[in-house]
């Protein structure tokens, strides 16, 4: 995580976000409904991400998730840090807990 975001290359980051709001243009247009999810991170990662990327990050995501049909914000819900295998990939514990909470709000969206 260290070798590719520190330290933060914003250039890419405002490229990535852009390319994101492409997306979600382009699927507005075209009636696709798109759920945009921020996935859990420990509290291992939000100690090692650089604090202006991570707002920038927080910030563009508010922004974005405008353009969506629905937005789930999984970083506010904090996971124990036994669910991941690091700072940002899920374990299978993790991983299963996470799926069951996407298709129950999923199911409960209206959007299915």
């Amino acid at each position: 995580y260290k070798q590719r975001y520190c330290p933060a290359n914003y250039k890419q980051f405002d490229q990535e976000m852009a390319e994101l709001s492409s997306f979600l243009d382009s699927c507005s247009k075209k009636g696709i409904k798109v759920v945009l999810i921020n996935m859990p991170v420990s509290s291992g990662h939000k100690s090692i991400s650089p604090p202006g990327l991570r707002k920038a990050y927080l910030a563009g995501l508010a922004k974005l998730s405008e353009k969506a049909a629905l937005y789930l914000d999984y970083e506010a819900k904090q996971y124990p840090n036994s669910y991941f295998f690091d700072t940002v990939h899920l374990s299978p514990k993790g991983a299963s807990d996470f799926a069951d909470s996407v298709a129950e709000k999923l199911a409960g969206s209206g959007l299915l």
